[in-house]
């Protein structure tokens, strides 16, 4: 009840946001059950019109969007995430890059992660992203 009435409690555009971003963040969770990532990758790119700077959520926004989607889809991963945040970026007309790393841990084992970078911050996936060696780079040309 507490949840519903938070949620409530947002103005209509966030709630907007926050119900796009768990849908698409559901969509690329269970696409990448069936479909390979390139076929997914081709959900982010730019939508090919632009909306009025009105009707754009800015990309702190969609950020938050994003981590508060995450917390109502099971099992978003940092790969998740990032799919849904370049695709929401994308589609309100923000170039994104979406990239997949890997680093050492501390066992000898390769970590992967993935994050999206907009206007050169990070917007999905931490702040720890420097010690990931960036493996696939994601940007769509306008």
């Amino acid at each position: 009840m507490k949840r519903l009435r938070r949620f409530l409690e947002l103005s209509a555009q966030e709630r907007c946001l926050v119900v796009r971003a768990v849908l698409v963040m559901t969509a690329f969770r269970l696409g990448l059950r069936l479909l390979p990532l390139s076929r997914l990758l081709a959900f982010t790119r730019p939508a090919g019109h632009d909306l009025p700077k009105a009707g754009r959520a800015d990309p702190a926004q969609i950020a938050w969007a994003v981590r508060v989607a995450s917390r109502y889809v099971p099992r978003a991963t940092c790969l998740v995430q990032a799919l849904t945040a370049k695709a929401l970026l994308e589609n309100v007309g923000h170039s994104a890059v979406l990239h997949i790393g890997v680093a050492k841990a501390r066992d000898d084992r390769l970590e992967a992660h993935a994050w999206v970078e907009c206007f050169d911050t990070v917007i999905s996936g931490g702040s720890d992203v420097a010690r990931y060696t960036p493996m696939l780079s994601v940007e769509w040309r306008r």
